[in-house]
């Protein structure tokens, strides 16, 4: 009887496959006699919503379960080896109408004027002697920069302008380089009267680091964004495809729901700047407010979830980095106080740009005051351990100016949150807080050898920021690193030299051995959207984008969208710089002939000479 029914079952499969398991289903046994209990029970609870928010959490936690910052940046850039399309943000190029989007590109809140630190009346009578005291060098500092001294590019030389390259002489240069260069050199020597003058009498001055022309980069993801034409248009393909495969019958076909094709996604955002001179100090500035704080909690940012090249934000393929100006392992990791120039390519006349107002110049320096403080503070995190998918625990504070060396504007910021990667907006419980003075003059120009109208009590807020004293907080601002922290205490030699080498590498985003591969327009017109030239499929060799589709090695392989950055060979040690016991006569044939690939996270030990494995352990993520 059974053998009838296998028979039978068979030979249903062969003539309609979609009534194979209903028929194979009867030889798994009789029913259950009595289903019913006397405890209702129910299925479990899902955690997740759906597989995207699964695989979204399941993405967090393997960043926040890594032991040291470096392997952390390593798994941020991990999926793409070509890097992330990222959209480029420069602070000394801000267009005008971009106010908003900084805003909400970093969710944090504007606030006029400064924190009621700087109300104190008895810090306000120290920043006023010590005003009184340094206020004729630091206008000493100023005449002889615009008056005795002379710049490089300024210095004529033999060639001709127009006709040869690098000619120098007054004027060749455009104006914003000039000014460039002496808004730099004015805020370094301000800075360094000011420093050694107060370190005479503050311990936290002394014992700190500074920085000239560092690094300051951040990167990020910023959901909530809407998708743009082409995207939508993918998305739409998508759901094509999928009604027709349920037509067709296959099985286990989920439809995307409603408004699928017009949801929005995050985009990766990245700041790359230089600060002209940054203070640090190994504990952090305490915070302006609690993080609980209404302000801080109730949210007041715009949504502009515009595409970012509305605004003429350009995009490029590079791999994400968090660099404060130091590296992780330095021992003053906080920063205290930055400055910046007030140049902003968009709006001089050497670019031709002539009718920008003062409103406009307001707005574009308070962006540049958010993307710079901003780009600070979330390096700074993520040396602490957190990252742009690991949501920082407590507050981050930094201090900045904005300075050409006559117009000084002073911000305040407070970082409260760094995962800005939600697309749904309602999941933010916190905003970051700017505090921006109103822009004062020093000065008002230069005549007769003097400043003409010099007040230096403009400078007071700066002062105060330099007396503003960092303090050790109560709990562990590390929650997320591992005992090692860093991987220059890793204890593994191999592992520790390889992986540097590769981290920076990464993070200096040297060019590809091979460029990124791309569909040229002729191909997707005659060989994708349209069949025109069929006869190419056997006359040449295909290309990537047909080869990540039938080839056995698959898109992981071929598409560059999808290639990660993990080692794909093993390095071969020359015989020359093997062990002698390795060498040929001895033990060769039983060690390998290849350095080990690195493997995040690293093993707590791992041989550079082991016997290779030969057993097969399936496949591997």
């Amino acid at each position: 009887m059974s053998a009838c029914l296998v028979s039978r079952s068979l030979l249903l499969a062969r003539t309609d496959a979609r009534l194979t398991y209903l028929v194979l289903r009867g030889l798994h046994g009789p029913p259950k006699v009595n289903e019913y209990v006397n405890r209702a029970v129910y299925p479990p609870i899902p955690n997740y919503k759906s597989e995207e928010e699964k695989n979204r959490i399941k993405t967090k936690d393997a960043v926040k379960n890594l032991p040291t910052v470096e392997e952390k940046m390593y798994q941020i850039n991990r999926p793409k080896y070509y890097g992330w399309y990222s959209y480029m943000l420069y602070p000394d190029a801000i267009p005008a109408d971009l106010l908003d989007f900084s805003k909400f590109a970093t969710w944090s809140s504007v606030e006029q004027g400064l924190p009621e630190y700087y109300d104190n009346q008895d810090l306000d009578k120290q920043a006023s002697k010590i005003i009184n005291e340094i206020g004729a060098a630091l206008e000493q500092v100023i005449i002889d920069e615009h008056l005795y001294r002379e710049h490089s590019h300024e210095v004529p030389n033999d060639r001709m302008q127009y006709s040869e390259i690098n000619a120098k002489g007054p004027g060749f240069a455009n104006e914003a380089r000039t000014e460039n260069k002496i808004s730099r050199n004015i805020i370094k020597r301000l800075h360094e009267v000011i420093h050694s003058h107060i370190s005479l009498t503050e311990d936290h001055i002394l014992n700190s680091g500074e920085d000239y022309d560092a690094r300051n980069e951040g990167f990020w993801f910023r959901g909530g964004i809407q998708p743009d034409k082409s995207f939508i248009k993918k998305r739409k393909g998508t759901e094509d495809k999928l009604v027709n495969d349920q037509r067709k019958g296959k099985i286990g076909v989920k439809l995307k729901e409603d408004g699928f094709a017009e949801q929005t996604y995050e985009r990766a955002m990245q700041i790359l700047h230089q600060s002209v001179v940054q203070v640090r100090h190994e504990n952090p500035l305490p915070e302006f407010l609690s993080r609980d704080d209404p302000l801080c909690t109730k949210l007041n940012v715009p949504i502009v979830d515009f595409d970012p090249r509305c605004f003429g934000i350009r995009a490029t393929c590079r791999h994400g980095t968090n660099i404060p100006g130091y590296w992780p392992e330095d021992s003053n990791q906080m920063g205290l106080l930055s400055y910046h120039t007030r140049l902003n390519r968009y709006n001089h006349k050497s670019f031709g740009n002539h009718n920008i107002t003062e409103e406009d110049e307001r707005r574009q320096d308070i962006s540049k005051g958010i993307f710079t403080n901003f780009a600070w503070c979330l390096s700074q995190a993520c040396h602490l351990g957190f990252s742009p998918l690991t949501e920082i625990t407590f507050p981050l504070a930094s201090q900045s100016v904005n300075t050409d060396g006559r117009r000084w504007t002073f911000f305040a910021y407070q970082m409260n949150t760094c995962d800005l990667s939600h697309n749904d907006l309602s999941l933010h419980t916190h905003q970051n807080i700017l505090w921006a003075s109103p822009t004062v003059e020093l000065f008002s120009k230069v005549e007769d050898g003097k400043l003409v109208n010099y007040d230096p009590d403009c400078l007071k807020p700066l002062i105060k920021m330099y007396l503003n004293k960092p303090r050790a907080r109560e709990y562990s601002m590390t929650p997320y690193l591992g005992e090692v922290k860093n991987i220059t205490n890793f204890p593994d030699d191999y592992q520790r030299n390889r992986f540097m080498e590769i981290v920076r590498n990464q993070l200096s985003n040297r060019p590809k051995a091979v460029k990124k591969p791309e569909k040229y327009l002729w191909e997707k017109l005659l060989l994708v959207d349209n069949n025109a030239l069929p006869q190419l499929g056997l006359a040449r060799r295909r290309r990537w984008w047909h080869m990540s589709k039938i080839d056995f090695l698959g898109k992981e392989h071929w598409h560059p969208e999808f290639v990660n950055t993990d080692e794909k060979r093993d390095r071969y040690i020359p015989k020359g710089l093997r062990e002698p016991w390795t060498r040929k006569g001895t033990l060769n044939r039983r060690y390998n002939k290849f350095q080990p690939k690195i493997r995040v996270p690293l093993k707590e030990k791992i041989a550079v000479y082991e016997v290779p494995s030969m057993e097969y352990k399936g496949e591997q993520d």
